[in-house]
């Protein structure tokens, strides 16, 4: 959901509105789509890329089109949670992204009732990450809001993480459930994310009414 940052350290600006993350393999090229108001004004504008100490790590100038390009040497960051700042003389815009150092695979549930429980669960495994996560935790969230609850290693799979969530805390709704794996550095006073991995919406359904409205008429 979409979520305001408050007067982040390290920047000039009073709040930024944060609506998504980006996920991106390390040494891989990217290119990020920028739109300003002034389409000419694109001279004056870069987008920054940040690590999770507000330590600078590169820029990219949009060119004509409002396209700011990364080559794959700009992008062979270490794994961890960043972030792209559209930049003129102040930031005006924060994204983060995620260089991810697990691939995260999710199994859940597509509908079930408010009175049941599910299970999510996830595979995650290292790809450049040198350790396991500190943390695997299931995130099931609509505009409303979220709930994150941290998942459990299976005994006899170590990559296998499970949840068992029950539904009476939500409302009856369309849900989305991703998972998140962490490392043990911080970003923002959370440890950071390494990786991420998007399940399939769930469909929370109104319990059915099990009262007996009949009326015995003998």
């Amino acid at each position: 959901p979409t979520e305001t940052i408050e007067d982040p350290p390290g920047l000039v600006g009073d709040e930024y509105e944060v609506d998504a993350f980006a996920v991106q393999e390390p040494g891989e090229e990217l290119t990020v789509e920028v739109s300003v108001p002034d389409e000419t004004a694109f001279e004056d504008t870069e987008v920054q890329i940040m690590n999770s100490d507000q330590g600078y790590e590169d820029a990219a100038i949009p060119n004509a089109d409002g396209e700011a390009t990364f080559s794959s040497d700009d992008m062979d960051l270490e794994p961890g949670t960043y972030s792209l700042l559209l930049a003129e003389e102040i930031t005006k815009a924060i994204h983060p992204i995620v260089i991810s150092g697990y691939e995260v695979e999710v199994t859940n549930p597509t509908s079930a009732s408010e009175d049941e429980d599910i299970t999510v669960e996830a595979t995650v495994t290292q790809t450049e990450s040198d350790e396991p996560p500190t943390v695997v935790n299931a995130v099931i969230w609509n505009d409303d809001g979220q709930e994150r609850i941290e998942m459990s290693s299976n005994e006899d799979d170590d990559d296998t993480y499970t949840a068992d969530i029950s539904l009476d805390q939500f409302d009856p709704g369309e849900y989305e459930v991703y998972v998140t794996a962490h490392g043990d550095e911080e970003f923002r006073g959370e440890k950071e994310v390494l990786g991420l991995g998007e399940g399939s919406s769930l469909d929370i359904e109104e319990a059915e009414d099990d009262t007996d409205d009949s009326t015995d008429d003998t």
